[in-house]
């Protein structure tokens, strides 16, 4: 082996070609496996946001959903109030045409009493 000086160019050319290689290769190993670190973790995000869109889309589909359920709500109420109204209508008919009835009974029964006391004094003065 050769005597060769110990100098700054000597060192240099030993750091260049001896040890930053290995320091490279160590670095190239971790910087894998960080970048493997990290596209896991953008994987796990990609699928987390798949989810939120199918969350959103369905959440749209629900709320689009319920809007029809309380419009057809709001009709059968508006429905169920003109029945209402109308079955007030009929109960309060029925209870006219009973008041006409009763009216009509008690007329007859007047009717009936005005004679029977017309009779009677028509008997009495003769």
């Amino acid at each position: 082996m050769s005597e060769q000086p110990l100098t700054i160019e000597t060192l240099i050319r030993f750091h260049r070609e001896v040890v930053m290689p290995d320091v490279w290769s160590a670095l190239d190993a971790q910087l894998k496996s960080i970048n493997f670190r990290f596209d896991e973790v953008f994987s796990h995000f990609d699928g987390i946001y798949q989810r939120f869109d199918r969350l959103e889309s369905e959440f749209q589909s629900l709320r689009a959903a319920v809007g029809r359920v309380e419009d057809r709500l709001t009709q059968l109420e508006a429905r169920v109030s003109a029945i209402e109204s109308k079955l007030d209508g009929f109960a309060l008919r029925s209870e006219i045409i009973e008041l006409e009835f009763e009216l009509s009974r008690l007329q007859e029964r007047i009717a009936r009493l005005e004679r029977e006391v017309e009779s009677r004094e028509s008997g009495t003065t003769s």
